[in-house]
């Protein structure tokens, strides 16, 4: 001990007596690493050493290993010679604080600051020297994504089709991006610690400074505002702005990141489209107003003329005369539906048609709806397949006839070539389905989803051939949603069409008299 020197021997026993030393060191998240001076004989790598050389840190016997075992280079790649290690320049005295080298590992190269220095034996405890190293590679990993960040961040705000700007918490411009250069005139250089007022109009400026600026920097308002701002050549512009307060490591505001966006066009053209509505609004109205009148005008002598025809027609026993007044009386009906139709339709718009729903056997009701079309066409037959047995429900009888009748006149028009219109009626456990199928020309795929709106005309079907108002469809659509019921269509062009109205069954016992 008087020459403060142990030899190899005598420190390994030291350091199994000062376990204490050993726990504590492996708690340290630095690598620590203890070697005997002599000879270079690495004697103790804590925990975070052992994880830093992936599994176990190598333990070299003496300095000429060193090389062999540990094959560290400069932070230039070049190896190392003996001499140049750490522990070896600590060994003669030297004090190595915070050198960079690379540490060539069998699966990988690590950066590393080393830390080395040499402490004499003192108070019974051997020389040793003592090599502490930080791994830089997380930290060069880090500031690689970091790097990769900050230049994709960089990149979205220069490229950025809204304008972006940054500003310190004096409402200075500290950033500018292209975008921000074409909406408001300046360029990145002028805009530059330039006042926030300098895009505002006068009328604006109290507002922003006041009210949305002292909201973001007390984080209670100001995220989202839509102002008024005035670019270089003197224009207004309606801006949206998203603004986002930014903080320091210790949360406080340091300045604020703003997107923006012109919505001048947007919002004229909003205007715009609001006007046009109101007016076509105004011009529906205008028409359904005409049409109630006209309507109201047409049925005045509609009425007595029906009546007139068909007592004329009770009194004539000639054929020829018969036929000519029954061509009349179909003419006047005809006009009759399209008078009705156009009454409905203001209903409709409002939501207030009305219905006198009772309890109903659809056998019946489609018999009787069928009967004006027996004899209408010489190249149609109409077959109707009635169920076995009642099949009942709620309806306003009338207007269910409308809607069977309307069904039927269609199948009947758009099957130019004649042929066979079959009707039937069924029940399930709690609907009655009623289906009217043709062979007609059909209707595209495309057009199906919006059949059943008003004045709708197919495309397949030529105007001067099928004529209309094409309310029809959107009537009887209506007629049946008020039931509670809903209408479809199956079709492919040039296969006909089947149309399915489907109705909810009346209870067994409930009195249906007063249902809406």
């Amino acid at each position: 001990m008087a020459s403060g020197r142990l030899n190899t021997g005598e420190a390994h026993s030291f350091l199994r007596r000062e376990g204490w030393l050993r726990a504590v060191l492996d708690l340290v998240s630095v690598a620590v690493v203890l070697a005997e001076p002599g000879h270079g004989e690495v004697l103790f790598a804590n925990r975070a050493a052992h994880e830093m050389a992936g599994g176990r840190f190598p333990f070299a016997r003496s300095f000429a290993e060193y090389v062999e075992v540990y094959r560290l280079c400069d932070a230039s790649g070049r190896p190392l010679a003996q001499h140049e290690y750490p522990a070896v320049r600590a060994i003669r005295g030297e004090v190595i604080e915070g050198v960079e080298f690379a540490w060539r590992l069998p699966d990988r190269t690590r950066r590393v600051l080393v830390s080395a220095r040499r402490f004499d034996a003192m108070y019974g405890r051997p020389p040793v020297v003592i090599l502490i190293f930080q791994d830089l590679t997380a930290n060069e990993q880090a500031r690689a994504v970091l790097r990769s960040f900050e230049q994709r961040m960089a990149l979205f705000f220069r490229r950025n089709p809204l304008a972006a700007i940054v500003w310190n918490t004096a409402l200075q411009v500290v950033e500018w991006n292209e975008s921000a250069s074409r909406m408001f005139g300046w360029s990145a250089d002028e805009a530059r610690g330039q006042h926030g007022s300098f895009i505002l109009p006068e009328s604006e400026r109290e507002y922003i400074v006041c009210d949305v600026w002292q909201g973001l920097l007390r984080r209670t308002s100001g995220e989202r505002s839509t102002n008024e701002n005035v670019t270089r050549d003197g224009r207004r512009i309606l801006c949206e702005w998203y603004n986002t307060p930014l903080f320091d490591e210790s949360g406080q505001v340091i300045g604020v990141a703003s997107l923006v966006e012109d919505v001048t066009s947007q919002r004229h053209a909003e205007a715009e489209r609001a006007r046009l509505y109101r007016e076509a609004q105004e011009a529906v109205r205008v028409r359904d107003t005409f049409l109630a009148s006209a309507s109201h005008e047409l049925r005045t002598p509609l009425t007595p003329l029906l009546l007139r025809l068909e007592v004329l027609r009770r009194t004539l026993s000639d054929p020829a005369a018969c036929r000519q007044v029954d061509r009349a009386l179909a003419s006047a009906h005809r006009l009759e539906c399209l008078v009705n139709d156009l009454l409905d339709v203001p209903h409709i718009a409002a939501g207030t048609l009305a219905l006198a729903r009772a309890p109903t056997d659809l056998r019946l009701l489609v018999s009787e709806a069928l009967a004006p079309f027996r004899d209408v066409s010489a190249r149609h037959t109409i077959v109707y397949e009635p169920p076995p047995g009642p099949v009942v429900a709620a309806v306003d009888r009338a207007r269910l006839e409308q809607v069977v009748a309307s069904l039927v006149e269609n199948a009947i028009k758009y099957s130019p070539t004649g042929g066979e219109v079959r009707i039937s009626v069924t029940a399930s456990a709690a609907t009655a389905r009623i289906e009217v199928v043709d062979h007609g020309i059909g209707i595209p795929v495309d057009q199906q989803p919006i059949l059943f709106e008003r004045h709708f005309r197919g495309r397949n079907a030529p105007h001067e051939s099928y004529a209309g108002l094409g309310l029809g469809l959107y009537i009887s659509s209506a007629i049946v949603e008020r039931h509670g019921g809903r209408i479809f269509v199956q079709s492919e062009p040039g296969r006909g069409s089947t149309f399915v109205v489907e109705l909810p069954l009346a209870p067994p016992t409930p009195d249906l008299d007063d249902m809406p």
